[in-house]
């Protein structure tokens, strides 16, 4: 499980804006990675799709690039949950996290 939390982010921040973090994936071998990266969103026929670039930092794959597609498969939910008092509190969906080197 990726727990990716964006201290930075808002529902304003949901289409259209660059979001940047710092995310660990705690692998089940007990090594962590950390990476820094930044993030857009677009919506994709009512899917909110997010591809996230960055760079290992810390950890298992130092020096690695890193590249995360989320899609989340109902925007209108996301964007009604925004609205409401308490706001977006999570999210989830299905992601792709690949880290290479180039």
């Amino acid at each position: 499980m990726i727990d990716a939390r964006l201290p930075a982010a808002s529902c304003v921040d949901l289409l259209g804006s660059t979001v940047t973090g710092t995310t660990t994936v705690n692998w089940n071998t007990g090594e962590t990675t950390r990476y820094e990266w930044s993030s857009t969103a677009a919506d994709v026929l009512g899917t909110l799709v997010t591809t996230t670039t960055g760079t290992v930092v810390e950890g298992k794959y130092l020096g690695g690039k890193v590249q995360r597609i989320s899609i989340a498969p109902n925007l209108q939910a996301l964007k009604n949950s925004c609205t409401s008092p308490q706001g977006l509190t999570s999210d989830n969906g299905k992601a792709t996290l690949t880290i290479q080197f180039l």
